[in-house]
């Protein structure tokens, strides 16, 4: 049986793996760092908005893992006065609020700099 370069190096590389913790020999570690994003892809940031839900998102999508920036959901609340924002959902990368009824509000969601305000039909 023939073993090809490639094959040797990486049994000979098991070897001195394995032999050096038999050996109980302090092998030194990266840091406890996360590694640095791998393959990303263009930043995806935006909302949708049905009669079901409210979905937000901001994120680099990246082979191993995504970078998440703040999004939120607010909803106006018209006491007069003062009139003022409250937040009803808050996260990183993405958030959906689920709608709790049909009647019509304003709303402001925030991913970026982005704060758009709609009125939609959602509770």
């Amino acid at each position: 049986m023939t073993v090809a370069p490639k094959a040797w190096r990486l049994v000979a590389r098991v070897a001195i793996v394995l032999g050096i913790v038999a050996s109980g020999a302090v092998v030194p570690t990266a840091s406890a760092q996360a590694a640095p994003p791998v393959n990303c892809e263009p930043r995806r940031k935006g909302y949708q908005v049905t009669p079901a839900y409210i979905y937000v998102y901001d994120y680099v999508a990246c082979q191993f893992e995504d970078i998440t920036f703040p999004v939120s959901v607010s909803r106006l609340v018209p006491v007069s006065p003062p009139i003022y924002w409250n937040v009803v959902a808050s996260g990183q990368g993405e958030i959906f609020y689920i709608c709790n009824g049909s009647l019509p509000n304003v709303y402001k969601v925030h991913f970026g700099t982005s704060n758009p305000q709609f009125t939609a039909n959602c509770g």
